[in-house]
């Protein structure tokens, strides 16, 4: 059986209806979250889609997925961590993204989105 706490998590869940919404407005299909195979559907959906909104929702939504099932990231908490050199360090602070170490002390830089065409 699948592990399903990133149900827990409010902010996957939100990226889940958004790709849930856009499979919807795609395909006409209704998916909800309780679905049992609701992930591998996702992916399908994005795999067949010519939309490169729904293909980077599902990719980041798998990605998040990923991280609590393998315990990088804790749904109590929220935090995403970074494992680095053996230890691990929240990947956000303040709204700024964890970048290394300089003279022992965590870094954290701004986040820059990405770019690019649609």
């Amino acid at each position: 059986m699948t592990q399903r706490k990133w149900l827990l998590d409010i902010n996957i869940i939100r990226v889940a209806r958004k790709c849930s919404q856009l499979v919807e407005q795609e395909f006409g299909v209704r998916l909800p979250l309780a679905h049992t195979n609701f992930l591998t559907r996702m992916q399908t959906y994005a795999y067949s889609s010519e939309s490169k909104t729904l293909k980077r929702a599902v990719s980041d939504l798998t990605a998040q997925i990923r991280a609590v099932e393998s315990g990088q990231l804790d749904p109590e908490e929220g935090q995403e961590m970074v494992e680095y050199m053996g230890r691990h360090f929240p990947r956000w602070r303040d709204g700024k993204e964890f970048n290394g170490f300089y003279r022992g002390a965590p870094v954290y830089r701004e986040a820059t989105p990405p770019t690019g065409p649609e």
